[in-house]
């Protein structure tokens, strides 16, 4: 195994011990590229935004996840931030 690998592992390890199984869900959506919470939430089955939202704010705020830009929710057509997974050794 290379450090690179090896670090990313430990990371990861890190990362898991302080996310609830919701958090790891939209972790492992967000695998598929970068999504808003509108996105998120429509794929991973939830009716309510609540049940995604408050997941990214503290994924953000452990540098898990980023805003990467916006783009027109579907259904209402207002602007939505998009999230995307931030792949760094100590991380992800």
């Amino acid at each position: 195994m290379t450090i690179t690998q090896e670090t990313r592992r430990e990371g990861l390890n890190h990362v898991r011990k302080h996310l609830t199984p919701r958090a790891m869900l939209i972790l492992g959506a967000l695998r598929e590229g970068p999504m808003t919470a509108a996105e998120l939430a429509e794929k991973l089955g939830f009716s309510d935004l609540n049940a995604v939202k408050p997941r990214l704010n503290e994924l953000k705020g452990m540098g898990a996840v980023r805003v990467v830009g916006k783009r027109p929710n579907k259904r209402s057509g207002i602007n939505n931030a998009v999230y995307e997974l931030v792949e760094r050794g100590n991380v992800l």
